[in-house]
């Protein structure tokens, strides 16, 4: 029934995790937490864009796992299965991934790049090839930094696309 509450208040889910296990609506209706009720959650911490977990909600996790970052070969799994055309281009696709990663960090950029832009660049490269493919979906990561545009242009360019 939690699943069910729909409301713009932000406590219920507080509430909801917290050692009571039950809710108060606004209408004085209980709503019981089921013994079988799992909550999970996911976040990019330090990502561009996402805010700190505010450590009251924190704090109701039983348990934190980070992860690392996905593996290359997991990556090139990723994009072969998803778009199977893009298997002569994966690792190169790949490269350019790490090489954008790292200018964002060397120069303490504030984008990102991520496996979804190599996706979303594989499926467009189905139609319009690789290099014009790019241009529309790894130089908008840019957001009209004209150098970082550039940079990008260049990465792409040491490449052989055919």
């Amino acid at each position: 029934r939690i699943g069910s509450v729909r409301s713009s208040r932000h406590y219920y889910l507080d509430y909801a995790l917290d050692y009571n296990g039950f809710i108060r609506l606004d209408n004085d209706e209980k709503v019981i937490r089921n013994r079988n009720f799992r909550f999970f959650a996911t976040m990019n911490m330090g990502y561009y864009g996402t805010k700190e977990l505010n450590q009251a909600l924190f704090n109701r996790f039983n348990t934190i796992i980070e992860t690392e970052e996905l593996p290359d070969e997991s990556i090139n799994r990723m994009l072969v299965a998803r778009v199977p055309e893009s298997k002569a281009f994966a690792d190169k696709m790949i490269a350019i991934y790490h090489r954008i990663k790292n200018l964002i960090k060397t120069e303490e950029l504030e984008f990102v790049i991520s496996p979804r832009n190599l996706e979303n660049w594989a499926r467009m490269a189905r139609h319009e090839g690789y290099l014009r493919a790019a241009e529309k979906t790894l130089i908008p990561i840019a957001r009209t930094d004209r150098p970082f545009e550039d940079s990008i242009r260049g990465i792409l360019k040491t490449y052989k696309w055919s």
